[in-house]
């Protein structure tokens, strides 16, 4: 009936408008066929989706890409520092051999006191500078393999006391009277440089943190290994922050409190691990923290061939 009624419709329709509706027709028809041909064309020239797994390679090759010239850039840097640096630290060293001791009367100081008090400022500074450009070193060796190891027969104990001694002054100005309890002796075939470094970070470590209350070290061994503990009174660590603190540039304290990189106790990390050692940190937030390193008295085969087939290199 529709149908019937469409056609009775056009029929009364003049001839030239029928045939103008019938060419509206056909070329809204193959306007739209050329369109989706178009269309249908255009889709098959389209590359396919990338992959979710090569997205993810992608990504990953460029952040190794960027940590690479990082770690690049870092030791470039810290070479180039090093040599003025050094230069610099000659010429204080030179100056404070100049100085009178500290218990000769003031009347007979060719320097006053105040310049003196200027002059160990400056060492200091110039001091802090020389560790931060050798850690951005160690970054370097350490991530790009090139740790090397020089083993020999190390009393681990006369070690340590020569470093506290070194932080006296230190430990003196953070208002942290230090404590040592040593076995004697205590030797084991390590690294002396490496275990310098790593005593050094983790005293200036607990004095950073436990500025104003005591600080205890200690080392212990038995036939198997040795253990260096040290415990400071101060801050502590979040259960939270106490694996991520053993990362490279990872912190848990306010930066704008204490100042620092992120990078002691990482590189503190790795060089107990070149040593067939491990590390590890008992602590509650504001009650201090107390780490503990646990070293081989005698290296492992690892370690012995990574002593051998890499040079000697500080």
């Amino acid at each position: 009936m529709i149908y019937g009624a469409a056609i009775l419709g056009l029929a009364g329709e003049p001839v030239t408008t029928i045939v103008r509706w019938m060419a509206q027709a056909v070329v809204v028809t193959s306007l739209v066929y050329t369109v989706s041909s178009t269309y249908r064309r255009l889709r098959m020239r389209e590359p396919p989706p990338p992959d979710v797994q090569d997205v993810a390679a992608a990504r990953v090759r460029a952040s190794e890409a960027a940590v690479a010239a990082r770690d690049e850039f870092l030791a470039v840097a810290a070479h180039e520092l090093r040599t003025p640096l050094t230069s610099m630290l000659l010429h204080i060293e030179a100056i404070e051999r100049t100085l009178p001791i500290e218990t000769a009367p003031e009347a007979t100081m060719h320097v006053p006191p105040t310049e003196q008090r200027r002059i160990a400022a400056v060492a200091r500074q110039a001091r802090r500078l020389s560790g931060l450009i050798d850690s951005m070193l160690d970054v370097s060796k350490l991530t790009g393999g090139h740790l090397s190891l020089e083993l020999g027969e190390v009393d681990v104990a006369a070690l340590v006391r020569e470093v506290v001694a070194r932080f006296a002054p230190d430990a003196a100005a953070a208002g942290c009277p230090l404590t040592l309890r040593l076995d004697q002796p205590v030797v084991g075939v390590l690294d002396a440089t490496r275990m310098d470094q790593i005593v050094t970070n983790l005293i200036a470590n607990a004095l950073k943190y436990g500025a104003g209350s005591p600080v205890e070290i200690g080392v212990e061994g038995d036939e198997q290994v040795i253990r260096i503990n040290v415990r400071d009174h101060g801050i502590g660590i979040s259960p939270a922050d106490q694996k991520r603190i053993f990362l490279r540039f990872e912190r848990a304290a306010d930066e704008r409190q204490y100042a620092g990189a992120g990078l002691g106790l990482w590189i503190t990390s790795e060089l107990v691990k070149a040593l067939g050692g491990r590390i590890s940190v008992h602590s509650v937030r504001g009650a201090g923290a107390f780490f503990t390193v646990v070293l081989p008295r005698r290296p492992s085969t690892l370690v012995e061939r990574r002593s051998a087939s890499r040079p000697a290199t500080s």
